[in-house]
């Protein structure tokens, strides 16, 4: 595009054209890039089944009082408190 003269090739007239030497020059920049936007992944995980058996307790074990009447009756019982005994004489001679 340039030619050796450094001059431009396709120059126009009626332009101004100059050389201008100017050194390089350099800046160093730090950019933080954003590479893909947050997101949320939602995944459903399926339900696990299991069968389970357990013994249940209703009720606790428990006591009944039941009230029983009382039964009377007369008997009459002969009760003996002492065996017969034997009595023993003896005749005394003089």
């Amino acid at each position: 595009m340039f030619a050796q003269d450094g001059l431009p090739t396709n120059a126009e007239p009626g332009k101004c054209y100059a050389k201008c030497y100017i050194s390089d020059q350099w800046k160093t920049e730090t950019e933080t890039v954003l590479s893909k936007e947050a997101s949320k992944k939602i995944q459903t995980i399926p339900a696990k089944y299991k069968t389970v058996t357990e013994s249940m307790l209703k009720k606790e074990a428990g006591k009944t009082v039941k009230v029983i009447p009382a039964k009377y009756e007369t008997r009459t019982e002969k009760v003996l408190s002492k065996e017969e005994g034997k009595s023993m004489k003896q005749e005394l001679k003089l």
